[in-house]
């Protein structure tokens, strides 16, 4: 697991920084606004990686699917060609996502525990 990080935001929507406290983060906002009356507010998110968001989900099962279905291109049945156990299907999901999280490469994040703050870095209370 990554270390904690955060990012800002005067949108709310594109987030930017990667900074490693949260104070930090509001610091950098608030230096980047600079008082600028177009941005009233900044937002303060944790960054969530996106190997982080992969790892809630599980694609064994898309997979197995998706060679079901290129195989019944070739292989006539009426029962299932491809079977796996549960428990060989969460190990095919890890390795999945073992291999993805060394070699890929993520250009975004995710933001959660978003906090809004004023210019002066005073957050609000929603």
């Amino acid at each position: 697991m990554s270390e904690i990080r955060y990012c800002f935001s005067v949108s709310e929507e594109e987030y930017h920084g990667e900074f490693e406290s949260r104070e930090t983060a509001i610091e950098a906002a608030v230096q980047f606004i600079k008082g600028d009356a177009a941005y009233p507010y900044v937002w303060v998110g944790r960054i969530v990686r996106g190997i982080e968001l992969l790892r809630q989900l599980d694609f064994s099962e898309q997979l197995l699917e998706s060679m079901e279905e290129a195989l019944a291109e070739d292989i006539a049945s009426d029962e299932d060609i491809l079977s796996m156990t549960p428990e060989k299907q969460k190990a095919l999901n890890e390795l999945i996502l073992d291999f993805i999280g060394r070699h890929a490469t993520f250009a975004r994040w995710g933001v959660d525990d978003v906090r809004k703050y004023d210019a002066a870095g005073q957050e609000l209370k929603p």
